[in-house]
């Protein structure tokens, strides 16, 4: 395990924004959501998004074959809100009501900056959202998962598994 014995967060939902909120259904006013992740599908998350030019609500798809860690989960990160439901994460520009970059699929892992920056694992690469929004993803990090990650002094720590060696070997990565 790194030093330290630090763990990025693997959960079922978190809610670290205060500028979304996740909906347990569709407001009374008849405002429709506005789809994010597909067409057609029947299962979704709803967020609902306070911005500056009016208050709006998004339908996030959900992958329920996924077998995603994090079910569901809301985190600013400087301009733009990231929303994970089911382990597809979606970084939403709350004023313009788009994504910033295609989905990130096969989230099993999140770990927050003391800058306000995200770090996100899908098992194989690590993608580091900086705090103006920007997408930044690792090179191929392990084949089999990643888990136990954490930042000490501007390096991320973790465990990446090899299925050939059966065991799982520390990685190190610079934050920059």
């Amino acid at each position: 395990m790194p030093p330290g014995g630090c763990t990025g967060w693997k959960i079922r939902c978190c809610v670290a924004s205060r500028r979304a909120r996740i909906l347990a259904g569709l407001q009374a006013d008849g405002s429709l959501p506005i789809p994010f992740g597909g067409t057609g599908v029947r299962e979704a998350m709803l967020v609902g998004f306070v911005a500056a030019s009016g208050n709006w609500i998004g339908s996030f798809a959900r992958n329920a074959a996924s077998g995603a860690t994090i079910e569901a989960a809301l985190h600013d990160v400087g301009p733009v809100t990231v929303v994970i439901a089911s382990g597809g994460a979606y970084l939403v520009d709350l004023e313009a009501q788009l994504l910033t970059c295609p989905t990130l699929p096969g989230i099993e892992a999140a770990l927050t900056h003391a800058d306000g920056s995200l770090t996100l694992s899908d098992g194989s690469f690590l993608h580091m959202i900086g705090r103006d929004g920007g997408v930044t993803r690792s090179g191929r990090i392990a084949r089999n998962g990643i888990r136990a990650l954490c930042e000490i002094d501007g390096i991320i720590h973790g465990e990446a598994y090899s299925a050939r060696d059966r065991d799982w070997a520390e990685f190190q990565l610079a934050r920059s």
